[in-house]
């Protein structure tokens, strides 16, 4: 959800913190369990990798959007709203530009 706010405010090419001024996104509690369960779920995200990924990225990410959804109050419909314009938003940075001859760029 916080992808889709940066993406909607971010140059491709350029990428600010600013965007975190637009959006509410509360400080860390260790008291409160949404938030260990998002930092868990961060801190595995970012060591998927390193491990060799054991468990998808993805699927990881995927599940991060249940606690998020519920601190900010999205509700079902807008959580597959926002993964629909995500994935559509990946699709089109995944396609090659219209007009550009790859051959022109070597």
């Amino acid at each position: 959800m916080v992808q889709l706010a940066v993406i909607s405010h971010a140059v491709s090419t350029q990428i600010s913190t600013h965007v975190t001024e637009h959006i509410g996104i509360q400080a860390f509690d260790k008291e409160i369990p949404t938030h260990r369960r998002l930092a868990q779920l961060s801190q595995a995200c970012h060591a998927a990798p390193i491990r060799g990924a054991a468990k998808p990225i993805a699927l990881l990410e995927a599940q991060v959007d249940g606690p998020a959804a519920g601190l900010w109050g999205i509700t079902d419909d807008e959580v597959k709203a926002i993964q629909k314009a995500l994935a559509e938003n990946e699709g089109l940075r995944s396609r090659p530009m219209a007009g550009r001859d790859d051959d022109d760029n070597q």
